[in-house]
């Protein structure tokens, strides 16, 4: 069996990516659903949106079945979560409107002004270096483009999931603690000030969600 070691990594990595792709599944899609549907409400047209760091990819693909004149890209550093994404767009018929690769937020493999609109849910908190984030971000969003930027992303999971587990899955999620119902936030409103101030962005809006969750609405303005 895999030793697991929870603070191994700020990624989700290869062994846990079965678990989490589950637990999301079984217990994200409402706050997911929910954010979908802010989102589109906001598309236009030809918009390209980029979802930064998209886990199993379930957020871009109830996106793309909401709207279907937009274009969405959708990346993550683990590439087993990315390959979940892939399938599971084929699957539900989107993949024409959707497209995922493996990335880092650090180093987006996209040109300056990529994109008009970007998103990015529950990746802030874990970030060595936030700050350089949202300056990518910022760099392969096109003037007057928009970035949302949801933390953490909220799932109420059970201590005892009443989902089918292997035994190697429920190692995974008793070894890293998915669940966060009696956790603090792991982003406080004020940090995530202090991280906007000192960022590329000069047009802020932060506020908490109804979930508890900080919601970060930034826009480029040059």
């Amino acid at each position: 069996m895999t030793s697991i070691d929870p603070d191994a990594v700020e990624y989700i990595p290869p062994e846990a990516a079965s678990t989490y792709t589950k637990l999301a599944a079984a217990y994200g899609q409402e706050y997911y659903r929910s954010v979908a549907e802010d989102v589109t409400e906001q598309l236009e047209p030809g918009d390209r949106l980029l979802d930064a760091g998209t886990g199993p990819g379930f957020l871009p693909i109830l996106i793309a079945e909401l709207v279907d004149s937009a274009r969405i890209y959708a990346f993550d550093f683990t590439p087993e979560l990315v390959k979940h994404g892939y399938d599971e767009a084929r699957r539900r018929g989107v993949d024409d409107i959707v497209s995922f690769f493996v990335a880092d937020c650090y180093a987006i493999p996209s040109p300056d002004h990529s994109y008009s609109h970007l998103l990015s849910t529950g990746v802030l908190h874990s970030l060595d270096d936030p700050i350089s984030v949202l300056d990518e971000f910022h760099r392969v969003l096109e003037p007057g483009g928009v970035a949302w930027v949801f933390d953490p992303a909220i799932m109420d999971v059970p201590d005892e999931p009443d989902i089918e587990l292997t035994e190697h899955e429920r190692d995974v999620f008793e070894a890293y603690g998915v669940a966060t119902g009696d956790e603090e936030r792991s982003l406080s409103m004020s940090r995530a000030e202090e991280i906007v101030d000192d960022s590329s962005f000069a047009d802020a809006v932060i506020e908490e969600g109804d979930r508890g969750d900080v919601r970060v609405f930034l826009t480029r303005s040059y």
